[in-house]
């Protein structure tokens, strides 16, 4: 007996903090698969938010969306020293298995070395355009930008402590 395919859709982020983006990002792979998984990447690194924050801010999101038939996994990866051994691991954290269709979803430009890699792991790459989002920094101030970098700049900036 065949198995059925499923889409499996895989979106990695640090979320330093949670933004606009990342919300686009997650928002379309549950539009497009029938499984998500959420990798908070450099789980190690506690700048600006700690993983605990970042899991809460990540969970609350989820809660607050539609994820009508999808299941939903949230996992966390700690950075390596190589990105073969990062990929295998992310491989086996998210369930990625070769008869399912995998999506990797990023609105990042990955080197041909780094996707090259991602297509021998069994993944196809989705790559998101990035998009002006909205912050509001704790001061009130409006501002319009394109990664969480530009977020923990201001912070660091401004001497506004963490986000």
């Amino acid at each position: 007996m065949k198995k059925e395919k499923i889409k499996l859709g895989l979106v990695v982020g640090r979320f330093q903090p949670l933004h606009g983006g990342h919300r686009y990002l997650i928002k379309t792979a549950i539009a497009e698969n029938d499984n998500i998984v959420v990798c908070i990447g450099s789980a190690q690194k506690a700048d600006p938010l700690s993983l605990e924050e970042r899991h809460k801010r990540l969970s609350k999101f989820l809660k607050d969306i539609d994820l009508t038939n999808k299941i939903l996994k949230t996992i966390t990866m700690e950075d390596t020293p190589s990105d073969e051994v990062w990929l295998s691991q992310l491989n086996k954290k998210a369930g990625v298995v070769k008869h399912n269709e995998n999506t990797f979803y990023t609105a990042e430009t990955l080197s041909e070395e780094y996707l090259n890699m991602m297509k021998n792991t069994n993944f196809n790459i989705k790559t998101i355009e990035r998009s002006l989002f909205q912050y509001r920094d704790p001061s009130g101030k409006a501002h319009n930008f394109f990664c969480a970098t530009q977020i923990r700049e201001v912070h660091k900036k401004l001497n506004l402590g963490n986000i």
